[in-house]
């Protein structure tokens, strides 16, 4: 495995594999700094923890004479480093790579007898596809890479695919898959806490100059900072590394707006997921310069991606929230994405109101918490699998469940491969990474600080006072309008007799979960409800600041459509027949007894509770001399009827989930 043992300063095994000191400087390559390629003849396997970015792991992986899958996390790296080893690009399209790759593509290549050491490299949203290409072979004829695996793991909430390849990498024999990062986090997940451990550094540490710059107030600092470094140094580009979606647009809208600074000057890198909460701003990176004057990168673009200038770094630490909170760690990282020099390094952070010590929880207690839910979810499929009613519902139960159990963002549980609750480790070390973080570093002014010091880094200290105001602009609410427009504009232009669901016209890879849901409701409606004054209705109850609106809205005219010969009808029409009064307390015994009869779950909480189902069932009037309510039609919201259901088999579960 060794190529060159006199680049080796140092080697000591360790207690689960060895550690490797090189020396830095490579008299051999003109003393440019040595790459793990003039060390090793291959990458070794298991977890390798190369100190430093920029080691070099991938290029030795792709120069090796074996066939390799190399899993990277943005698709920018994984086009640039295809393109440059002549490798299979599998990922969505680029200006490297603007055809989409077929699992037919990715046959022909794997089974293709020329190229004698196969070279995939893959975005880890795609790697399932290159498995399924090349089918169980993948397992003996491959060595697999996971580049930047803490990446993996701190992304993991909310890019669930990065955990689902770490499915995969575990059916690799372990002398046929490694992981390497620069920024080690502790594993949770028992496999990967066995692997084999490769450390590597140099003998003499990287040192970066950094200003570190506290500020009670993020944003308006983060202002001072890029008009400060626009004035004294108006050719250099600027990044700013900030894992707040709203703060880099409330941002960058206060430079164009307040400081006349041309919008196209300004780029925000981030999840596509965000495209239209930063509006004009929203860019993607192509290649490995960036592309405007001012950027913003959220922790999409941490880890993953090599630039290749130079620039004025600026990184936002806010103490507040979990995700927005870095580690010297993650630092490291992004200061490490400038392949070239970087002109300077500004760090501003916070500390956490009052200096108080948020709550921390054991990794193994967060575990006990998701192995408690997948006993829940356990239960539940039992219980559902046993009632044919239910047992249609289960994955719509389960899909609720585990998208609502959250800890300040992040799901313990997590569906794998097979379609099973399984626990996510990623998410389980992600979030007590980012809770260690905020107590370890963000209660004192000069923990921070001092922590860069210790690591061997020259350091600045000096704060900025901000007397700046920038607008909080709620892009949330932004978001979902536009979301909203966007789909209503569409359904309303398709052809009256076309389901929405199955129209070539609508992508629904690419809407976000409210349109989805707003196509879904449509198309179980558009053939019974006048479709111009049901698609008035959806605008204006999807415009309200919740679901609701909606959830209420499509209940009413689920039930309205609904034949009368339907057992669900009859009974709640025996119960509650229409022109008779009742009084709340009446309507709470008639609503049990109907979902009870109905062999329907619907827990029926107060009186309150039982007369908003009434009104979402009937239309009524109150009686205020009786304290009662008269049931005067089944057209609450008077929709104009168009045709009625068929007959159901079964009743369908999904619209009484939100009662």
């Amino acid at each position: 495995m060794i190529k060159d043992k006199s680049l080796i300063a140092k080697r000591r095994k360790l207690l689960n594999g060895h550690e490797y000191i090189l020396k830095k400087d490579n008299p051999s390559a003109h003393n440019r700094i040595t790459k793990l390629g003039d060390v090793f003849r291959e990458l070794p396997n298991g977890l390798v923890y190369k100190e430093e970015t920029g080691m070099g792991a991938t290029h030795l992986e792709l120069i090796t004479n074996r066939n390799s899958i190399i899993v990277q996390p943005l698709k920018v790296t994984a086009a640039s480093k295809a393109a440059k080893h002549k490798a299979l690009y599998v990922g969505s399209e680029t200006n490297l790579f603007p055809k989409r790759i077929t699992a037919n593509d990715i046959h022909k290549y794997a089974t293709n007898p020329k190229i004698k050491y196969k070279k995939i490299i893959v975005v880890a949203d795609s790697l399932y596809k290159v498995i399924n290409a090349i089918g169980e072979s993948v397992f003996t004829d491959y060595f697999i890479l996971i580049d930047e695996i803490d990446s993996f793991q701190m992304d993991s909430s909310f890019r669930a695919s990065m955990e689902r390849c770490i499915d995969y990498y575990k059916a690799f024999p372990k002398k046929s898959r490694a992981m390497v990062t620069a920024t080690p986090l502790a594993f949770s997940d028992p496999i990967l806490k066995n692997e084999s451990i490769v450390n590597i550094k140099y003998d003499t540490p990287l040192q970066r100059n950094i200003t570190v710059s506290y500020s009670s107030d993020l944003n308006g600092a983060a202002v001072v900072k890029t008009l400060e470094l626009l004035k004294n140094f108006p050719d250099d580009k600027i990044l700013i590394a900030f894992n707040s979606v709203s703060g880099c647009y409330d941002i960058a809208h206060h430079l164009t707006t307040e400081h006349k600074i041309v919008k196209s000057n300004i780029k925000i890198l981030c999840s596509s997921s965000n495209k239209k909460s930063v509006q004009g701003y929203y860019t993607e990176l192509e290649e490995s310069k960036l592309p405007g004057k001012i950027n913003f990168i959220t922790s999409a673009y941490f880890t993953g991606f090599d630039l290749d200038e130079n620039y004025h770094l600026v990184s936002i630490s806010g103490s507040n929230s979990a995700i927005q909170s870095l580690s010297e760690k993650r630092l490291k990282q992004i200061a490490g994405r400038c392949r070239e020099t970087l002109l300077s390094e500004t760090i501003i952070y916070n500390t956490i109101t009052n200096n108080k010590p948020i709550k921390t929880y054991t990794i193994e207690e967060l575990i006990e918490t998701g192995n408690k839910e997948i006993s829940a979810l356990s239960c539940i499929k039992r219980n559902y699998e046993g009632n044919s009613l239910l047992k249609r519902n289960l994955d719509v139960i389960r899909d609720l469940i585990l998208s609502n159990t959250q800890t300040e963002g992040y799901q313990f549980v997590r569906k794998s491969n097979r379609n099973e609750p399984v626990l996510s480790y990623f998410n389980i070390d992600a979030f007590y990474e980012n809770m260690s973080v905020r107590n370890r570093l963000y209660q004192k002014e000069d923990t921070l600080p001092d922590t860069l010091k210790a690591e061997g880094h020259i350091v600045d200290v000096n704060d900025i006072y901000s007397n700046v105001i920038v607008e909080f602009n709620d892009i949330a609410t932004i978001n979902r309008q536009a979301d909203i427009l966007e789909i209503i504009e569409i359904l309303r232009n398709l052809p009256a007799d076309e389901d929405p669901s199955d129209s070539a016209k609508i992508d629904l890879t690419k809407l976000s979960m409210l349109q989805k849901d707003i196509v879904n409701q449509f198309s179980q409606l558009y053939k019974y409800i006048d479709n111009k004054q049901l698609l008035e209705h959806i605008e204006k109850k999807a415009g309200e600041r919740d679901s609701r609106g909606l959830n209420n809205l499509m209940f009413a005219a689920f039930y309205l459509t609904l034949p009368h010969t339907e057992n669900y009808k009859r009974i709640v029409s025996q119960h509650i027949p229409l022109k008779s009064s009742f009084t709340k307390e009446d309507l709470l015994k008639k609503w049990v007894n109907i979902f009870v009869l109905s062999g329907l779950q619907v827990k029926v909480t107060s009186e309150t509770h039982a007369v908003r189902i009434t009104k979402l069932h009937f239309k009524t009037r109150r009686k205020k001399a009786e304290k009662a309510h008269l049931i005067v039609s089944e057209n609450p919201l008077n929709f104009k009827i168009i045709g009625t259901r068929p007959s159901l088999e079964k009743l369908i579960l999904g619209p009484f989930l939100n009662l």
